[in-house]
């Protein structure tokens, strides 16, 4: 029960500071669950063995993201997804309708390598002014990109 509760408020926590934007998030997310482990009375020795099971377990999909977000954002900084936006905007036109589906097939295409960074990078710098020109409402684009994301990640090499 104790462990619960300050699991709770440990991500409360992190999410006020986060929220507040006055501190930097890579010591907040390092120092607030050092502290609570703390806390709860682990040993340093034993919040050391925490790390490392975690670590040793996600290390190699943080390497898989670090290289996807960098290689499609190349990619889309050279142009590669430049004649597949072009051709689904000048195909949806002043369309409003249109325009939702090609933001989320370029949402889809952009988000196959499962890195949110590279979809958004993708998509809205293509559609944001389309969305700007129709009157149409940002939060729109936001709801699709994260539906068409939400949708690619139930592939196995999804986020």
């Amino acid at each position: 029960m104790f462990l619960g509760v300050v699991g709770f408020l440990m991500v409360i926590i992190i999410v006020a500071a986060l929220i507040r934007g006055k501190s930097n998030p890579v010591p907040l997310f390092v120092m607030v669950p050092v502290i609570a482990a703390l806390i709860c009375g682990f040993t340093p020795v034993q919040i050391f063995d925490f790390v490392k099971a975690g670590v040793s377990k996600t290390w190699s999909t943080a390497v898989l993201f670090i290289f996807s977000i960098v290689y499609f954002s190349m990619m889309g900084d050279m142009g590669l997804f430049d004649p597949m936006v072009n051709w689904l905007v000048k195909k949806a036109g002043s369309n409003i309708m249109m325009v939702t589906i090609a933001t989320a097939c370029i949402a889809v295409i952009s988000h196959l390598d499962g890195a949110l960074a590279s979809t958004l990078l993708i998509t809205i710098p293509a559609m944001l002014p389309i969305y700007k020109k129709l009157h149409m409402r940002p939060v729109v684009l936001v709801c699709i990109i994260g539906a068409a994301m939400s949708i690619m990640n139930l592939l196995p090499w999804g986020g």
